[in-house]
Parts: C-alpha cells; structure tokens; sequence
C-alpha cells in the first residue's frame, strides 16, 4: 500500500516507512487517526516523522537537482550564470516528464518573479541564483 501512495520512492525509502509503521502500529489493521496524532507537545509517531524527513530530504535533493541543471545549461553554455525561461522550461520538463505543464509554468512564474504564466516569454532571462532564491520558496509537487 505504501508504495502506490508514494510510488517515487526508492525500497530503501519504503523499507523504513514500513519499519516506522510497524513500531508504531504493530497490529495487522492500522489505525490512521492514530498514526497522525499528535501529542500536547506536537510531537508525532515515528511513521509520520520518518515520512515529514524523507520529505525534506527529497525536496531539497531536487532542488540541487534543479539548480545544478540550470547551471550546467546557463545561457547558450557561456558560464555567464543566466538562463532564459526556455531553457528553465525545458530543464524542468527533463526533470519531471509527467509533471504538468501547468505546475511547470508555476515553477517559472516563481522562480523568474512575474505575475502569471502569460508574462512568461522564452527570452526572459534571470540569475541562477535569483531563479533558485525565488523558486525554493513555496511547494514542490511530486509526481
């Protein structure tokens, strides 16, 4: 069951949800409003404490992944430390393949500081830096 809701991850990475599972629920039928629980110092069970830090820790590998891409393509490869909207598009899209353009182009509108998806245009041009500054700061969406 763990693997069809989280299907990105590796068996290393399921093995230790499960293991976090069974420490917490030993019992064959499991009891979700138990496994979220939290206690009056907003602590939780060991599951969903290895789930939130596997998590963080996918996040901020893609988000190495990313920026690394990016620098590697810079603009037209002149290591000048830019990158034009087409290439961050073409980058995210190597990335993720079965992402939606949609949740792609909400990277873009974060990530080049506009508005909305129609100020977007393939010549916009942003600092790797600033393009990553901008793009870490809010949701990250697996598929």
């Amino acid at each position: 069951v763990i693997r069809k809701i989280f299907p990105w991850k590796t068996d290393e990475q399921l093995l230790v949800l499960k293991q976090a599972l069974h420490r917490d629920q030993p019992a064959k039928a499991i009891d979700i409003d138990k496994l979220f629980e939290e206690t009056r110092e907003m602590d939780q069970g060991e599951f969903v404490e290895c789930l939130r830090g596997q998590s963080v820790d996918e996040r901020e590998a893609y988000l190495r992944n990313v920026e690394q891409a990016l620098i590697a393509c810079d603009t037209n490869n002149a290591n000048t430390g830019y990158i034009t909207c087409w290439d961050a598009r073409k980058i995210l899209n190597q990335l993720e393949p079965n992402k939606p353009i949609r949740d792609i182009e909400q990277y873009l509108v974060r990530g080049f500081g506009v508005d909305s998806p129609s100020r977007l245009r393939p010549g916009l041009i942003a600092s790797v830096g600033d393009f990553m500054a901008k793009f870490r700061h809010g949701v990250i969406k697996r598929m």
